[in-house]
């Protein structure tokens, strides 16, 4: 209705002619005289049948309620009469103007009526989304879920996974809607459904394929890093979780939970070569945070706890969280940290005179490790 009042109105003072709309029963919508509003204009009813413009003299709308002198147009949407435009005033004057304002009006209703399409789409994507993310084998029926999709003209029986992003809210210069048509870029096929999701966060559900060398989830993979690369290009920084591949309802909302998991891991680690991250690389993590905590205190105490209490502690969970992911390489832990092997072997020697542990026994510094992960994850 506001569209209506807006067209009617911009087009009045145009042409310097009252002009009104009507939808497709004669009952008129918008109007430059407001006292006509809700009043049937009769001649918009002969034109709404045939399709075709008529012009009404002084005599003709004498005899047919709520008209005015001028023509009658109809508003097209397709082959199909959705409404009409009425411009009072004599013919000479106003026929110039009729043809104009009728591919104004139709072109403005097709432009709002795909808006409303888009933003309808937008909709059940989002309640598809939230049926994934809420599903529940017990409760939920995968049917409906299905059929929800389906109305979206997704499959959800192709492989597919779940891919959590988040921008940092403080450093974020693209708008949401940029981000968006950035990410559907870059995965533009119908079946990849790509949403917003909170604030900063973003769920990407694309249909898997393999290359020729590459298998899906590698694949997955490398479409991922150059996306990351390329928000980075341009200083926006993403982080990304990755679920593994899915073929059903339930399947898809466990690889949400894993791709959450994954991003989770990537936000507390202080080191890594990318902000990309796959469900299959966080096992030692998923194996931390389901110890018992009994089991966890314990160790705590008997072992560790010097660890535990020292000043130092960021310096030492680097140190650790460096040696593991590097996988016990003193060269490469020396260059991530950016000190010098002399200064690493240092550290070493003053890690096991302070607490006692020596850390080549990979034993105690996975089960330090692991400890250190689940306090950071819980």
């Amino acid at each position: 209705m506001e569209f209506c009042d807006k067209l009617v109105r911009s087009a009045s003072l145009t042409i310097g002619h009252n002009v009104l709309l009507t939808d497709d029963c004669g009952v008129i919508l918008a109007s430059a005289d407001n006292t006509r509003l809700g009043s049937l204009h009769e001649a918009s009813l002969s034109v709404l049948k045939s399709g075709k413009m008529k012009y009404h003299g002084h005599s003709e709308a004498q005899r047919l309620s709520g008209t005015f002198p001028g023509v009658t147009i109809p508003i097209l949407m397709g082959t199909q009469v959705v409404g009409t435009i009425g411009i009072t005033g004599a013919p000479e004057e106003i026929s110039r103007y009729a043809l104009l304002i009728q591919q104004l009006a139709q072109l403005f209703l097709s432009f709002q009526q795909q808006r409303q399409s888009t933003s309808e789409q937008e909709r059940q994507r989002q309640r598809l989304l939230g049926e994934i993310i809420s599903y529940n084998r017990l409760t939920s029926d995968p049917e409906t879920v299905s059929s929800s999709a389906y109305a979206l003209g997704i499959n959800l029986n192709l492989p597919r996974a779940v891919v959590v992003l988040r921008f940092d809210p403080a450093k974020r210069t693209l708008t949401d809607e940029l981000i968006l048509e950035r990410l559907e870029r870059a995965f533009p096929s119908p079946q990849d459904l790509v949403c917003p999701h909170g604030e900063g966060f973003f769920i990407l559900i694309p249909a898997l394929s393999a290359q020729s060398d590459l298998s899906m989830e590698d694949a997955l993979e490398k479409r991922l890093l150059e996306l990351e690369t390329a928000f980075s290009t341009d200083h926006q920084p993403v982080k990304i979780g990755i679920g593994e591949p899915a073929k059903s309802v339930e399947e898809l909302h466990t690889s949400y939970e894993n791709a959450q998991f994954a991003l989770r891991v990537l936000e507390h680690r202080s080191l890594h070569p990318s902000h990309c991250l796959a469900h299959r690389e966080v096992l030692l993590e998923r194996l931390a945070v389901s110890l018992p905590e009994s089991v966890c205190q314990a160790a705590r105490r008997s072992r560790f706890q010097p660890i535990w209490d020292a000043k130092n502690r960021a310096e030492i969970d680097q140190l650790i969280e460096a040696w593991v992911l590097l996988r016990f390489n003193f060269t490469l832990t020396a260059q991530t940290l950016h000190i010098h092997k002399s200064t690493l072997a240092y550290r070493f020697q003053r890690f096991r005179t302070l607490y006692g542990l020596d850390l080549y026994d990979p034993d105690s510094v996975l089960a330090l490790y692991l400890l250190l992960l689940r306090e950071r994850l819980s």
